[in-house]
């Protein structure tokens, strides 16, 4: 049977996608909570980061006609400046009034971009007339922000750690918005967004992920067709399970504009997205909240386009005065940017992945410590991270359906072949499962391994299944032709793992849903082994087991190298500690680890390891025989029987 994820194309950013409909309000909030987590994992952002002072400085201030601009930089990170232009409305307001963020696309000029086809400088110039404070930031690598380049972050190894383009943005956004809050006169119930083509990827993210902001108007960008073709917009993981349809619906029920234009990528807005993300705010009983439009121009932020912004935000914000563009005078660029000296100070690009990596680091040996002292903050802090990375427990992935082609009796139980999958998936998974015909079942276990995709006999099988287990045996995922092979030996491509799993997280989505589908048998309490290639697949699933037992083949988990191969890519297992953080999440679980090499994982994340399992934790750096495993299977079952 042929596996349907090894046919046809791979998706890419210009595949057509849809909204995931739910059936009930309940149903998107959980789905609204998946996006959420699954943004954050991929910006490199699970859990959030401690926020750092942002030492705001104001470089130049230049006062006109009812408003005034200043060059502003703040340090989103130690070491990390973010320029941007402060448009605030003279005099100042005696009451707190709206504030906006306003996020530039990849127009050359950025922030300062002012010409009749997208200008955001008069955007923030209208804005601040009407009395609001608007803060227009850059994007990485564009005007003043330019130490760090708009291509950071290309190689598979910082892949592995979760550092991207994408991910400095989104952070850069917060830390914008956690400015535009710090000032004094800016209303905090009345925050506001808007930004055009990648400018409108950063303002549907960040408000997908952030309840401050109240009011959200992506421009020229929320597509069915066309998802982000930057760098910045496309961090790995990020639209495996879904696009940026569900990104802006997961803004609801808060209000929404979206802008689109005939001459673009948004030129179907009024049949296919904004009808789609309708349905959201109709689940909330909150139509009213979103608006779309279809503009007649190009690819763009003009008047136009920005007076169904200024047009909506002020309904929303309940302001009397509505932002409008009348003429101002002309700014000389080098006015509204900041000192030479300013802009190359502080970190360059090698510098700010090591205080990524560092970060990441820190917050691995954190969940280590949380393993033996706190496991309740560990699961609340890191058990998100962990799904997320290996792109597992999407919420459609819940109800397992089945299917048995064939049954055959024999010494100790039935054989039987089955086919089972998630429902509304196409891809089926064939397995043999082996009946005990005396057994109390709630016991089971799922051996997998590396072998080349059979399920034959094993003498293993028949053991496990005297000890009263039901056994399942899973047909391994494998690549038989050199065109399956290609699919997946560079994942650099079209930004494949932006929207593809890696092999890796294909096949641990197969051993999940072979856990899912042992719990939908009844089974209650599952030993999981893995071995000849498998094993680091059993223990990267270890806290969905009761035992485990793996083989790790003197795997070097620690070490970026080892997950560089196209069969073990995957995108932020460095964020893990590679095997750490399963490990630490599984700690009240009897765990056998054999074939253990001298750099399996740091020494000191091993110690502590060892400290929270305790006699729970069995290592050996040898192979052991059949009849061993079984014993020790045996005597945890036993343990795990009198301790209920």
């Amino acid at each position: 049977m042929p596996d349907p994820r090894l046919l046809g194309p791979i998706v890419t950013t210009n595949t057509p996608r849809e909204l995931a409909m739910p059936k009930t309000l309940e149903d998107w909030r959980k789905w609204r909570l998946f996006v959420r987590r699954r943004i954050l994992t991929a910006a490199g952002l699970s859990p959030m980061p401690a926020r750092t002072p942002l030492y705001p400085q104001i470089f130049r201030r230049l006062e006109r006609d009812g408003y005034s601009i200043e060059t502003v930089a703040i340090e989103s990170l130690p070491g990390f400046w973010l320029y941007g232009n402060l448009y605030q409305p003279l005099p100042l307001p005696e009451v707190r009034q709206p504030g906006v963020l306003i996020a530039h696309g990849h127009w050359a000029s950025g922030r300062l971009t002012d010409t009749d086809e997208a200008s955001f400088v008069a955007c923030g110039i209208a804005m601040a007339r009407a009395g609001w404070t608007a803060f227009a930031y850059d994007m990485v690598g564009y005007t003043d922000t330019t130490l760090v380049s708009h291509q950071f972050a290309l190689d598979a190894e910082e892949a592995l750690w979760e550092i991207s383009l994408f991910g400095l943005q989104t952070w850069n956004s917060l830390r914008a918005l956690d400015f535009l809050l710090s000032l004094p006169h800016v209303d905090p119930a009345r925050i506001g967004m808007t930004g055009a083509s990648g400018g409108g990827t950063q303002t549907m993210v960040l408000a997908a992920i952030d309840d401050r902001l109240k009011v959200s108007a992506p421009c020229v960008m929320v597509s069915h067709t066309m998802q982000g073709g930057c760098l910045c917009e496309n961090a790995p993981g990020l639209r495996i399970d879904f696009s940026n349809l569900d990104i802006a619906a997961a803004h609801a029920p808060n209000p929404q504009i979206l802008v689109g234009a005939t001459g673009d990528w948004t030129k179907d807005t009024l049949t296919v997205e904004g009808p789609s993300i309708a349905r959201i705010y109709a689940l909330y009983r909150r139509p009213e909240s979103f608006r779309y439009r279809l503009l007649d121009y190009g690819h763009n932020f003009n008047e136009a386009s920005r007076r169904e912004v200024y047009t909506f935000m002020a309904e929303q914000f309940g302001s009397n005065a509505i932002p409008t563009d009348l003429p101002f005078p002309k700014e000389r660029e080098e006015d509204m940017r900041a000192p030479q000296w300013a802009r190359t100070r502080g970190m360059a690009e090698t510098e700010i992945k090591g205080a990524l990596r560092h970060r990441a680091v820190q917050m691995l040996e954190e969940a280590v410590r949380f393993a033996f002292k706190d496991r309740e903050a560990l699961h609340d802090r890191y058990f998100s991270l962990w799904q997320h990375v290996l792109a597992i427990d999407s919420p459609k992935d819940v109800d397992i359906v089945w299917e048995i082609k064939e049954t055959e009796s024999e010494i100790g139980g039935q054989r039987l072949q089955v086919v089972f999958g998630y429902e509304g998936r196409q891809e089926r998974l064939e397995a043999i499962l082996m009946e005990p015909y005396l057994h109390g079942g709630v016991w089971g276990a799922i051996l997998v391994d590396g072998t080349a995709g059979t399920i034959g006999d094993d003498p293993f099988l028949l053991m496990l299944l005297k000890l009263g287990l039901r056994v399942l045996r899973p047909k391994r995922l494998t690549l038989n032709t050199e065109e399956e092979r290609q699919r997946y030996e560079d994942y650099s491509r079209d930004f494949f793992c932006t929207y593809n799993r890696t092999l890796l997280q294909e096949r641990l989505k197969d051993l999940r849903a072979s856990i899912g589908f042992m719990k939908r048998l009844g089974v209650e309490h599952l030993v999981v082994i893995g071995r000849e290639g498998a094993g680091l697949e059993a223990l990267l699933m270890a806290p969905f087991v009761t035992i485990l037992i793996a083989d790790v083949q003197h795997a070097e988990t620690e070490q970026p190298a080892f997950w560089k191969t196209s069969d073990r890519f995957l995108p932020g297992i460095m964020r893990l500690g590679g095997t750490v953080l399963p490990l630490a999440l599984a700690a009240s679980r009897p765990v056998y680890l054999y074939n253990v090499g001298d750099r399996f994982c740091a020494p000191e994340h091993f110690d502590e390891l060892t400290k929270a399992y305790g006699s729970r934790l069995h290592w050996t750096r040898t192979e052991p025989s059949h009849v061993e495993i079984v014993n020790w299977i045996a005597q945890n079952l036993r343990f795990q029987l009198e301790t209920g």
